[in-house]
């Protein structure tokens, strides 16, 4: 057991690590180049890439192993950011920022599907209970080491755009991990799919649900609807964010060091919150409270924010 919770946990911090080095060299010489006004645009982009993402990587799963895919995945992303990195430092090209950007939203959940599926077929029902949640607590890990390294390192590396070598480092060590532990367990990772079967033309077609009997089901549309709201409250959430710090932090080495050591933060509170209040709390009052807590706790801390933004101004360091 101490094997697999080792290699899937090693490649969530490292998954952490990945998106921290991303994040922050990208976001910061694109907000200085282009301006938070051009955040929009790559949301737009997002939505429409994840999208044709999520279509290719269905396929994909269904004509090569778990591992295949994984490396495939990982190797991309890794030729990429070093593309990237190499397009600015030698071309000073600021547009790649633009699709680094997009990729970063993209890249977390891709992972966390690679990895989620991988614990799924080394780990039993009970196993992921029990083990899981400390797996993924290991991005969060990862994350914060990630932060505050960038925004320590920005000015020794002379800016923000060698922080991509970091990135590359970073998701070479992922892919070393998803590597090994395919490896030793090819049995459950590396075994090819199995045979597609097509679906009995003569069928009930109640048999193959279509979109509009999944509309149909009542909690199939709460749970769209609760997914929905709760996204576009984060993008907005996200959006001021980062406008707000690009408007206080021109200068993209100084933004970069507020949002490693922002992203930090963020992290080190979700780990503190994973380890400390989230079990006690479902485990005594279950999912619902859960379900309520999230959405309530977003709006008390979005009433306390426009009472510190009116009351000290949006430029204030508590807004």
């Amino acid at each position: 057991m101490r094997p697999r919770l080792f290699l899937l946990g090693g490649q969530t911090i490292a998954l952490g690590l990945t998106m921290a080095f991303l994040v922050v060299p990208a976001s910061s010489i694109f907000l200085a180049t282009y301006g938070a006004q051009a955040l929009p645009y790559t949301y737009l982009c997002v939505a429409v890439a994840g999208v044709a993402v999520s279509a290719l990587m269905a396929r994909a799963q269904k004509r090569w192993s778990l591992a295949r895919v994984t490396v495939m995945v990982l190797a991309s992303y890794t030729v990429l950011v070093s593309a990237a990195w190499a397009a600015l430092t030698l071309a000073g090209a600021t547009w790649v920022t633009f699709p680094l950007v997009v990729l970063f939203p993209l890249a977390i959940p891709v992972g966390f599907v690679l990895i989620g599926t991988q614990a799924g077929r080394l780990l039993d029902v009970r196993q992921m209970k029990a083990y899981f949640p400390r797996v993924v607590a290991g991005f969060s890990v990862g994350f914060a080491v990630g932060g505050i390294a960038a925004a320590r390192l920005v000015t020794p590396l002379g800016g923000p755009e060698h922080l991509f070598g970091l990135d590359t480092f970073a998701a070479l060590s992922f892919l070393v991990l998803a590597i090994l532990t395919a490896r030793r367990y090819p049995e459950a990772l590396d075994a090819p799919p199995p045979p597609h079967v097509a679906p009995d033309p003569h069928a009930r077609r109640d048999e193959h649900p279509g979109i509009r009997s999944l509309l149909r089901n009542r909690l199939v549309v709460m749970i769209f609807g609760y997914q929905l709201l709760s996204a576009a409250v984060t993008q907005l959430l996200d959006f001021m964010v980062w406008e707000r710090a690009a408007d206080r932090y021109p200068d993209p080495s100084d933004l970069a060091r507020f949002l490693g050591i922002f992203g930090a933060v963020i992290n080190i509170v979700s780990v503190a919150f994973v380890a400390l209040l989230a079990g006690r709390l479902l485990t005594r009052y279950g999912i619902r409270l859960g379900l309520a807590a999230n959405p309530a706790g977003v709006l008390v801390l979005l009433i306390t924010s426009a009472i510190a933004g009116y009351v000290g101004g949006a430029a204030s360091t508590v807004f």
